[in-house]
């Protein structure tokens, strides 16, 4: 119990102080890029340009996709616990929601809100209730709608988020839990970008257009690629009809 207890304290700090933090790093943001671009040294400086492009689309496509899953989950929860009538319930399903950009554990945190509200208005069938609701939305939240969100958001296969939550939380709980996603992202990127630039050798110009391209996408560099307008024959010449005499 009192483990349960310090997840869920923890859980609760990660959501308060999570945006206190971020507003700090969005204030001096401009300085700190700054700041790390002097670091880069000018031979490097095209390479960087190209890859820090890639982590901030991955870093940025992952908080847009936590802030939807966070919506659509708490519209989930608000929705259920609206239909058992239980007081507060829009509040409930919020907090819910906004606890579960902690993955696996963050809605149970959400949860407890709800437990208490029903055990305290209601009775133990409704608080029973309520944990059912939760525990619904946790495993549809778990094997739909977080892996179909994150697959386009940062580009992972949804067994490749499900092995990144499971290594995150095994090695460093809550904490790992919170960054495991977008580390499997930015190690992947990291390593397709020195893959294709120092393996493969290609142009730089050619890995930045890959990844510019949208999954899915027909290839444009490589042994496929578009055909250009050089390449495409030129229409035949036709004579022109002779003008009649008057």
């Amino acid at each position: 119990m009192r483990d349960v207890g310090s997840r869920v304290f923890h859980v609760l700090l990660i959501v308060l102080l999570g945006p206190i933090i971020a507003f700090y790093v969005l204030i001096d943001l401009p300085r700190l890029l700054v700041a790390a671009e002097s670091l880069v040294p000018a031979r490097a400086k095209d390479d960087a340009a190209v890859l820090a492009t890639r982590l901030n689309r991955a870093v940025g496509g992952f908080f847009r996709g936590q802030l939807l899953v966070a919506l659509i989950v708490g519209v989930m929860i608000s929705v259920g616990l609206a239909l058992i009538d239980l007081p507060f319930w829009l509040i409930v399903g919020m907090v819910a929601g906004l606890c579960n950009v902690v993955p696996l554990v963050g809605p149970w945190a959400g949860g407890v809100l709800g437990v208490i509200i029903a055990l305290t208005t209601r009775d133990f069938t409704t608080a029973l209730w309520v944990i059912a609701i939760m525990a619904g939305a946790q495993q549809i939240d778990n094997h739909l709608i977080s892996p179909m969100v994150m697959q386009r958001a940062v580009k992972l296969h949804p067994g490749a988020v499900m092995l990144a939550l499971l290594v995150g939380g095994t090695t460093s709980g809550v904490f790992g839990l919170l960054i495991a996603v977008p580390a499997a992202a930015v190690l992947k990127i990291l390593l397709s970008h020195l893959w294709h630039t120092y393996v493969l050798d290609e142009p730089l110009e050619q890995v930045g257009a890959r990844a510019a391209e949208p999954e899915g996408a027909p290839a444009t560099t490589g042994l496929v690629r578009k055909v250009s307008e050089e390449d495409q024959p030129a229409p035949e010449e036709t004579p022109a009809a002779p003008v009649a005499s008057p």
